[in-house]
């Protein structure tokens, strides 16, 4: 298939849940609870089952990594867990928030699965409250910085090169005093440095909305440019997941929101047009799309092959079924 030109749209595809993160296609997969978005045209795309499936083994007790998580209250939104090598040894280490206490750094030691609980000795004392973390480098000096979401504020910890950390979220504008949910970078000005959103919501116990934030980086700190997101109100929904892609193959990064669907906002897909004279516009086109769904979304991640650009998102376990979008021309 050719790759999606910038008008395409995404049709929807229902029953889709098998292996969704083998999915090989420009592919979107949203949460979907209980409501069905009945006007739409449904299409199923299928990729080719690989020749072999790997294998996995347990091992987490034997890694020093096994945890029992109890989630109670607000602690069961917790988005997941980050790796990167931050000390530059070659081996992967493992960030994992926590919301009802300290979240854990686990660094790896050896080349034997063996993993060690080092985030209070490696600057990270109490990273509580926390939803979601993301490793990137953010300043550009080749080694992986972590940006760990909380309920307000959110921390920026910046990597020494040598995996001792420091929060400089305050120092650059990034302490996002949000519920935060998500966050997401990109280089969507193409400047060379990472930039970033932030999504915020809570929909624990009573569902309060709140604006998301988009920073935009320019070395040595951030901008707040959230004004740079045209014609769409979604930013101030529920969110709870957000994703980067180049939907229409134009060589820049659009952005893709994933809102809970609680009577608030669906969700957003916003294309980036490039800049004039220092400002940014982003375009909603999730409704010309066909993307604005009004689903309860999770997770996002972007799917790229020699296919149609698209979008994915993982399909959490309480939710009894989704939805799958591809782009069509």
């Amino acid at each position: 298939m050719r790759p999606a030109p910038p008008g395409a749209r995404f049709a929807l595809a229902g029953a889709v849940l098998a292996a969704v993160a083998a999915v090989a296609g420009g592919v979107l997969i949203a949460t979907q609870n209980g409501e069905r978005p009945g006007t739409r045209t449904l299409v199923a795309a299928v990729a080719p089952a690989p020749g072999q499936l790997p294998r996995f083994e347990e091992l987490a007790g034997r890694a020093g990594i096994a945890i029992r998580h109890r989630a109670t209250g607000c602690s069961g939104n917790v988005a997941g867990a980050a790796w990167a090598d931050v000390n530059r040894d070659g081996l992967l280490d493992l960030f994992l928030p926590q919301y009802g206490g300290p979240s854990r750094l686990w660094v790896a030691r050896g080349r034997r699965n063996r993993f060690r609980l080092e985030a209070v000795g490696r600057g990270i004392p109490d990273a509580g409250f926390a939803t979601v973390a993301v490793f990137a480098d953010y300043d550009n000096d080749g080694d992986q910085d972590l940006y760990v979401v909380r309920h307000g504020p959110n921390s920026l910890y910046e990597n020494d090169g040598r995996g001792h950390f420091r929060d400089i979220a305050r120092l650059v504008g990034v302490a996002d005093p949000g519920r935060g949910s998500s966050a997401a970078f990109a280089d969507f000005d193409r400047d060379g440095r990472l930039d970033l959103y932030v999504a915020n919501g809570d929909n624990c116990g009573r569902p309060v909305a709140a604006p998301d934030r988009l920073y935009r980086n320019r070395g040595g700190g951030f901008e707040d440019v959230t004004r740079d997101l045209h014609g769409s109100d979604a930013g101030e929904g529920i969110g709870l997941q957000t994703t980067w892609l180049d939907y229409d193959r134009d060589g820049d990064p659009d952005l893709y929101l994933a809102n809970d669907h609680l009577g608030f906002r669906g969700n957003e897909l916003w294309r980036n047009d490039g800049g004039s004279k220092g400002r940014w516009r982003f375009t909603a086109v999730g409704a010309s799309s066909g993307a604005d769904l009004r689903l309860s979304g999770r997770a996002s991640r972007s799917a790229t092959s020699t296919g149609t650009g698209g979008l994915t998102s993982p399909y959490p376990t309480r939710v009894p079924r989704g939805w799958a979008a591809r782009a069509v021309s």
